[in-house]
């Protein structure tokens, strides 16, 4: 199984976030950890990817805006000029 932070839907992250403000003792990797031993680690990745799901949100527009200025400065690239 893959999964792609990036393709996390904002309304299922505030879902997920609101479950961890409703019962953030039930996502500590030592309270998780008690109901099985994937539970520890799989919480501390929860509340990870979460986070790192809001980061990418925040510079989307930033890499659109790169990937755009990338495109448009490959007629004018070294290798180009030179041929």
């Amino acid at each position: 199984m893959n999964f792609d932070p990036r393709n996390v839907v904002p309304g299922n992250r505030d879902s997920v976030e609101q479950l961890l403000r409703k019962k953030p003792e039930s996502f500590t990797q030592e309270k998780a950890a008690k109901a099985s031993q994937a539970a520890g680690p799989l919480a501390v990745w929860v509340i990870a990817n979460v986070k790192y799901s809001k980061v990418l949100e925040k510079i989307r527009p930033l890499e659109e805006k790169q990937n755009k200025l990338k495109k448009s400065a490959l007629p004018f690239s070294v290798c180009n000029l030179l041929n």
